[in-house]
């Protein structure tokens, strides 16, 4: 099963209305990126970073893209307080294509919140509140998503994994018709303390990792799980329905929860890297050693015909892991290149998940015997150990037909 890195938590296909908590808060520097499809009959959708546990909570940041016919197509950015809908900035150009794949970024920056969709710039939309307020996102309309991923936070960063929350009062201005009902399951984070869910229910929840464990309910954090009941206006209850106990999970939907020990959790280092160009190098600290794990993000471009993906020895330049996904024949080969020779060539799979023009996950994870491959947060294939010098293997390159969203090593 997928076990996902700490403090890198991203949640698979959500049910749309979604509302989940931003584990510890949203701090400067902070992105969330989404990627989605906009159906063929969209005709709205919107992005709230609100304020509070609940649709009803102070919108800090609303994103609003609305498909009214060619020249009347606009985003509309605008905040909440009170209740009360503030000033509408409105950008009259359309990023989104009905019927395609997206990608949306959202940074917190000193002065505001920047947005990229694709790739590219698109508005930088001013604090109107303060950055610290921000505790959750909300999304809904017409709009598909895969993954929604929270990252630059550190350790206590990362997304709930989601019901649909209760009445959208605030969600398109004007209103909309209730959504469902329902609450959340917060994300954990690393170290002690608690959380209280909110909601008219009275629900509740806590979850603390003792001596500075993950907060995995029922595994090393020894959460505690308090509810039940309806969850009358969003909220989050600890727990959806009687007799789940463990507290907030602090894994997210398609990783492991439990009893897994802490001392064999993925690791990464540094930052991710948005948006390189390709081909791309990177030097991977400390190299393959075990239980480092390698996340790259991106979309096999059309009309593509190849993607590769290295992991090198540097002094020698061997190729300890290839992968090479050839786009026409549905085939993704590994196998390796030691002493000038390659080898014996790998090609079995039960599915195929890289499809052209949508955007995948990949997660490279070294194990003591094998490299175990996810992608999408499911198990795809091992490729067995045949260069041994782990610490020695510290290149990564990807080349061909891609558009990176990001690397993370």
């Amino acid at each position: 099963m997928y076990v996902s890195p700490a403090g890198y938590q991203p949640i698979y296909n959500p049910c749309i209305p979604y509302l989940g908590p931003i584990g510890g808060g949203l701090r400067e520097g902070m992105s969330i990126l989404i990627h989605g499809t906009i159906p063929e009959n969209t005709t709205r959708f919107f992005v709230n970073l609100l304020c509070g546990p609940s649709e009803s909570s102070d919108v800090a940041f609303h994103l609003n893209p609305r498909f009214d016919g060619m020249v009347w197509d606009k985003v509309v950015f605008n905040s909440c307080r009170g209740g009360c809908w503030e000033a509408e900035e409105k950008i009259h150009r359309m990023p989104f294509s009905r019927g395609r794949a997206f990608e949306m970024l959202i940074t917190a920056t000193s002065h505001g919140f920047k947005v990229l969709v694709d790739g590219n710039e698109f508005h930088h939309f001013k604090h109107r509140f303060s950055m610290d307020t921000v505790s959750s996102l909300h999304i809904a309309g017409d709009v598909r998503i895969e993954t929604i991923n929270v990252m630059g936070g550190g350790m206590g960063c990362g997304m709930g994994g989601g019901y649909p929350g209760g009445g959208m009062a605030v969600g398109y201005q004007g209103g909309m018709d209730p959504g469902m009902g329902g609450g959340m399951m917060m994300g954990g984070g690393m170290g002690g303390g608690m959380g209280m869910g909110g909601g008219m229910g009275g629900d509740m929840g806590m979850g603390g990792g003792m001596g500075g464990g993950m907060m995995m309910g029922g595994g090393m954090g020894g959460g505690m799980g308090m509810g039940g009941g309806m969850g009358m206006s969003g909220g989050y209850p600890g727990m959806m329905g009687p007799g789940m106990g463990g507290g907030y999970p602090g894994v997210m939907p398609g990783t492991m929860g439990g009893d897994y020990p802490e001392a064999d959790m993925p690791i990464m280092c540094g930052q991710p890297v948005f948006h390189p160009t390709v081909p791309y190098t990177i030097a991977i600290p400390q190299g393959m050693i075990h239980r480092r794990h390698i996340i790259i993000r991106g979309m096999v471009a059309y009309g593509g015909t190849r993607m590769s993906i290295n992991f090198l020895v540097s002094r020698s330049r061997d190729i300890a892991f290839h992968m090479t996904h050839r786009v026409r024949e549905g085939i993704l080969m590994r196998n390796s290149m030691i002493g000038g020779c390659w080898g014996q060539e790998e090609t079995a799979l039960s599915m195929n998940p890289f499809v052209e023009g949508q955007y995948f996950e990949i997660s490279v994870r070294s194990g003591r015997h094998k490299f175990k491959v996810f992608v999408n947060g499911q198990f795809l294939f091992e490729f067995h150990h045949r260069f041994h010098h782990f610490h020695e293997i510290d290149t990564l390159e990807i080349e061909g037909d891609v558009q990176l969203s990001y690397v993370h090593v």
